[in-house]
């Protein structure tokens, strides 16, 4: 195949739009043993120089939404995984652990199934609001009293490392977390001192509280701390991040349009 190929990527808050180009190829593709035939995927030529993962260690991406928002169509490996009988079940599903660099097991992607060694209690299971991200409806979430959402639309994304609000909600939740507002950046330092007095955030899913403490949504580099809130211009979901998913568990059922999640076990 020699179709071209052309790809956008958000950067940062301010809105910045990075654009990758390359052509398109077709062979077996193999995913942890199993061998997809025919997988069309894009082989990327032209990059910019500030592109993440041009200064990372992994040297791909592998998108795990619904195949409507594919560029040109194409069929998504996992949808081919299902479509070529190669696995026994229709889902597939994300552990995270962010507990630093000596934990034993980063993480996991299940193809095929679920882990229930993995998670605590029982999975809450919400539909998909709209098919192309794993998109859904939240009932709210709030911190420290100030709501945030009220029936929004949210999506779970492996793909963004923190978790994204609404711009005229930052200034709000950076209010809260003590944070001074630089418009001149988008990174939001915390007083690492004041980690253990900030509020939980609650999001009410199913029916159902997934709470973060502090601990969970503050990051820390060294003697410094960053807010794990940020916002891209012109977005309008809550997009639930690395930052999200590395405390709950969750499953993606691609023929009955359902995601699950629990509290993931370290």
């Amino acid at each position: 195949m020699n179709a071209k190929f052309t790809i956008q990527y958000g950067s940062n808050r301010d809105g910045e739009i990075i654009a990758l180009s390359g052509f398109q190829s077709q062979d077996t593709v193999n995913i942890a043993g199993f061998s997809i035939q025919n997988q069309t995927f894009a082989e990327i030529t032209n990059a910019p120089e500030a592109l993440a993962f041009l200064k990372s260690e992994f040297v791909g991406i592998l998108g795990l939404g619904f195949s409507n928002i594919a560029i040109d169509g194409i069929t998504p490996p996992f949808f081919n995984l299902v479509a070529q009988g190669l696995i026994k079940k229709p889902v597939f599903s994300i552990y995270l652990n962010r507990k630093g660099t000596d934990a034993v097991n980063g993480g996991e992607l299940i193809l095929g199934g679920t882990d229930p060694g993995l998670y605590s209690g029982c999975l809450t299971y919400v539909p998909v609001s709209t098919a192309g991200y794993w998109q859904f409806t939240m009932e709210s979430a709030t911190v420290n009293g100030f709501s945030f959402c009220k029936n929004c639309e949210a999506i779970l994304d492996v793909g963004t490392s923190l978790i994204v609000v609404p711009e005229e909600n930052l200034n709000a939740i950076n209010h809260i977390l003590g944070i001074d507002h630089d418009h001149s950046s988008s990174v939001f330092f915390v007083d690492c001192f004041r980690i253990s007095h900030l509020p939980d955030i609650i999001f009410t899913i199913g029916h159902r509280e997934f709470r973060l403490k502090s601990t969970d949504y503050v990051l820390r580099y060294g003697q410094s701390c960053i807010s794990g809130f940020t916002s891209l211009r012109g977005n309008k979901l809550l997009i639930l991040g690395e930052i999200f998913l590395g405390v709950y568990y969750t499953v993606y059922d691609t023929v009955n349009k359902l995601i699950g999640m629990a509290p993931a076990v370290h």
